[in-house]
């Protein structure tokens, strides 16, 4: 329904009064789902070490490791099924909203694509899981891994938006396709200037700067998917090597 609200094209305008709405239902839907893992993976390891019940199903697992992994298995596929809905929901927005405003209603700049939802829950379940094999405690364990999680998916984030910065090039916005990053100054030929050159020529000779003006960069469709399929791998191999570290330290710890 929000989605139908906020829909419009080239004639007709996005209904002004859920504008407002959207950063924060994106929001929503960007941050539920990481924080739903922090504490499902918190709660699945961490609450069974606290309370010894992992000496029992140590005692039916081959290895200390197998019951990680099948455990951590487990909670990963419950994450990527809750998190499916809210993918799908933030897809259908996309949709409605257009480039410029679905790109302006993430915070910090953050892709709002459907398969990013989906990756960034599964790399913070890792850490927490990780968190939880090295603390054992719930409580403690999320809020550790819910500032491990803010370093490391806020540093992939930085980096990528870093990346997706160097490669922007003049984008037409009513592309549903394109990934729209902001607005840059350019010359009629299409050149564009980057901040360094416009503080330079603002400090040197303003007058140049008479002819550019100010229009919508992005991501062209196929650098916008290699990008996010990049992004996805990254998160990927930071919730497998959490799970990973996290079997080297099972093997070294006791019960609760």
């Amino acid at each position: 329904m929000f989605a139908y609200a906020v829909q419009h094209d080239v004639q007709t305008k996005p209904d002004a009064a859920w504008i407002a709405l959207i950063p924060y239902v994106r929001l929503g839907l960007l941050g539920v789902p990481v924080l739903a893992a922090l504490i499902l993976g918190s709660s699945l390891i961490g609450s069974e070490l606290e309370q010894g019940t992992v000496a029992f199903a140590w005692s039916l697992s081959s290895s200390r490791r197998r019951w990680l992994f099948e455990t951590s298995g487990a909670g990963l596929l419950l994450a990527l099924i809750t998190t499916l809905p809210v993918a799908a929901a933030s897809g259908l927005l996309s949709a409605s909203l257009g480039p410029m405003l679905d790109a302006t209603s993430s915070p910090v700049a953050i892709d709002p694509s459907a398969l990013l939802v989906l990756a960034r829950p599964l790399a913070a379940f890792g850490v927490a899981a990780l968190c939880g094999i090295i603390l054992g405690r719930p409580t403690t364990t999320l809020m550790v891994a819910l500032i491990f999680s803010c370093v490391v998916l806020g540093a992939v984030e930085v980096g990528f938006s870093a990346w997706r910065d160097s490669e922007v090039t003049l984008v037409d916005t009513s592309d549903p396709g394109v990934l729209y990053v902001g607005d840059r100054l350019a010359s009629p030929n299409g050149d564009l200037l980057d901040d360094s050159r416009t503080k330079q020529l603002l400090q040197t000779d303003p007058h140049a700067l008479e002819e550019y003006q100010l229009m919508p960069v992005g991501l062209m469709p196929d650098s916008r998917e290699r990008m996010m399929v990049a992004e996805t791998a990254v998160y990927l191999l930071v919730c497998a090597g959490s799970v990973v570290l996290g079997a080297v330290a099972v093997d070294r710890r006791g019960v609760g």
